[in-house]
């Protein structure tokens, strides 16, 4: 049967004390995803030897993130449906436009190492975050990162979210949002511009198995 998303209560998420440990909450992450059928269950549990054991590093920033496979042509539409916060599943105004990643996604199920929600950079704009994250040698998510993330934890009950290693039509930044009306949206955003209620996420390194 599939699970239901997120996985963590808000109240979980914003106390690393009260989230699962990393083994229970690589084995959460891993029974949704199969769940949903993203990704087979083998897979998934073939990078579990590579999970860093050490415990959530603060509030909105995790050890480790597992990602399932990008799929060859994303149905954004779909994913969106899987995207639960205040009650509303997710929806998409993507329309089709050209969407291209800045990064190249593994096909397979990847973990992302170190991962920060974006809390740091709110009111920052995309292109500062992004300056900021490179130089620290970390990466900014695409919007398939970012979408994974806000199925999986219940990141869009407090901020939005900025997708910097994604474009759409070459010149807006994918942004997925919590809006009151509608529910969790995927939209994008001119880039440059700094918003008080959105954070740009970004993690270490991928790691594939």
């Amino acid at each position: 049967a599939m699970i239901l998303s997120p996985i963590v209560t808000i109240e979980q998420y914003e106390m690393p004390t009260k989230m699962p440990n990393a083994l229970q909450l690589f084995e959460d992450m891993a029974r949704y995803w199969a769940s949903t059928s993203f990704a087979e269950e083998a897979e998934l549990w073939s990078l579990f030897a590579a999970i860093p054991k050490e415990p959530s590093l603060a509030p909105g920033r995790l050890p480790f993130f597992l990602v399932p496979g990008y799929p060859e042509i994303p149905d954004w539409k779909k994913l969106m449906g899987f995207v639960r916060a205040g009650g509303k599943t997710g929806v998409s105004y993507l329309n089709g436009g050209e969407h291209t990643n800045l990064v190249e996604l593994p096909k397979r199920p990847y973990l992302m190492i170190d991962v920060e929600d974006g809390r740091s950079y709110l009111k920052v704009s995309q292109d500062d975050a992004a300056s900021r994250i490179r130089a620290a040698r970390r990466s900014g998510f695409t919007t398939f990162e970012s979408w994974a993330y806000a199925t999986i934890f219940p990141v869009l009950e407090r901020q939005s979210l900025f997708s910097v290693e994604s474009l759409l039509d070459g010149e807006f930044v994918p942004t997925l949002y919590r809006n009151q009306e509608i529910g969790p949206t995927l939209g994008g955003l001119r880039s440059g511009f700094a918003v008080s209620t959105y954070g740009t996420p970004s993690c270490r390194e991928r790691r594939e198995c």
